[in-house]
């Protein structure tokens, strides 16, 4: 693009470098657009893979409440742990918010033996990872839409320089 507007005799490759300018920008703003996409991306990924690693403490403190106030082995534990508290590290992250559901849902009923801080504290786990996980699927998705539409700018500048490649030919 920069050698067809330095060597442009009389403007005649002026319709040319209009087309083409036109189409490489586009592709500079979405490719901008996806690298900023990808940091944030990649920063919603790293806030949720924290909640991860701090999890198993915050679950142990609620299986400790539970037990406490029902005993180990009990059908209360069984019915708020009915996998253990380990599957709550383990599980895919997909699963998570399911899985904190069932105890939010379990222990709730049972705050006058187990207590509140403990029915809250589960409650926020949820209610935490509900909005982290969506924070992150709506910046992948944003991404992967930015990345359709700058594959789709990118064909429409490759198809300008092969007609600028045939022009000039």
């Amino acid at each position: 693009l920069q050698r067809m507007a330095a060597n442009n005799p009389g403007g005649f490759l002026d319709e040319r470098i209009a087309v083409t300018t036109a189409a490489l920008a586009p592709v500079e703003a979405c490719v901008t657009d996806v690298g900023v996409k990808d940091a944030i991306t990649l920063a919603k990924t790293q806030i949720k893979d924290d909640f991860r690693k701090a999890l198993a403490e915050k679950m142990r403190k609620i299986h400790a409440a539970v037990v406490a106030a029902f005993g180990d082995p009990s059908p209360e534990l069984t019915e708020c742990f009915p996998e253990g508290r380990t599957v709550f590290g383990a599980c895919r992250d997909e699963e998570l918010d399911n899985k904190l559901g069932k105890l939010v849902t379990c222990i709730t009923p049972k705050q006058a033996q187990v207590g509140a801080p403990a029915v809250t504290s589960a409650t926020s786990l949820k209610n935490l990872w509900s909005a982290l996980y969506l924070a992150q699927d709506v910046a992948m998705g944003a991404r992967t839409s930015s990345a359709a539409q700058r594959d789709a700018d990118k064909a429409t500048l490759q198809r300008e320089l092969f007609r600028n490649v045939l022009f000039l030919a």
